[in-house]
């Protein structure tokens, strides 16, 4: 999809909105305004269900939202997935049982932030935000800004123990760091910090490579980094 507006709606058992359900999906948005809606027992909103998925969006407006029983909202139920958004600005308010809004339920999935607007809201039993469920999950938050919430019995905001959180740059609000901190790209724990400054920006090397940190303070006044120490 490379201009215009889409408005999708799923409703049924086993939904998959936007993408494959049985196969692989390579998915371009550019430059449009994409709302998906799933309502089910399982429900796929953008990526593959069982087949491998590549996601790509810049310069979009995305919107997502679903009620169900169990989810992923962006990536895969049970194969692998790749996604990476760019110059975009996506809200995501989700209601299931089980879910994982960003990520993979069950299989592997990577997921690249530059320069985009998140906003993340998830409820439910057990839910992960960004990572994986009951898989695996490798995400990385290069520039932008995140803010990120579960309301859940078991909130998984940054996924399981097989999931990392990868922050190089950006205005990244939290609600719930539960289980693990995000991580340098060597896997090195970040510590969180507000600086003072309306704009923050430092050079950071670990093992692996060499990154300058980015970020501005947002419309509502928040600023915060996770960083190196």
């Amino acid at each position: 999809m490379l201009s215009g507006t889409l408005n999708l709606r799923g409703n049924g058992v086993s939904v998959a909105c936007f993408g494959s359900y049985a196969g692989a999906a390579n998915i371009e948005i550019r430059n449009a305004k994409v709302t998906v809606h799933g309502d089910g027992n399982e429900v796929l909103l953008i990526g593959s269900r069982s087949g491998t998925a590549k996601i790509s969006a810049e310069g979009s407006s995305i919107h997502l939202s679903a009620s169900c029983e169990l989810l992923c909202a962006v990536g895969t139920m049970s194969d692998s997935a790749d996604a990476a958004f760019s110059g975009c600005t996506v809200v995501s308010d989700t209601h299931c049982d089980k879910g994982a809004v960003f990520g993979s339920f069950d299989g592997e999935a990577k997921a690249v932030f530059r320069d985009s607007k998140v906003r993340l809201h998830g409820e439910g039993y057990q839910v992960s935000g960004f990572g994986s469920l009951n898989g695996s999950c490798v995400t990385r938050v290069e520039s932008g800004e995140i803010d990120a919430s579960l309301l859940a019995v078991e909130v998984l905001l940054l996924g399981n123990e097989r999931s990392r959180y990868i922050v190089t740059g950006g205005n990244i609000h939290l609600a719930q760091v539960s289980g693990h901190t995000p991580v340098s790209p060597a896997g090195i724990p970040l510590c969180f910090a507000n600086p003072g400054k309306d704009h923050y920006e430092a050079v950071f090397r670990d093992e692996e490579e060499e990154w300058t940190y980015k970020a501005d303070r947002n419309e509502d006044g928040y600023l915060g980094v996770w960083i190196l120490l």
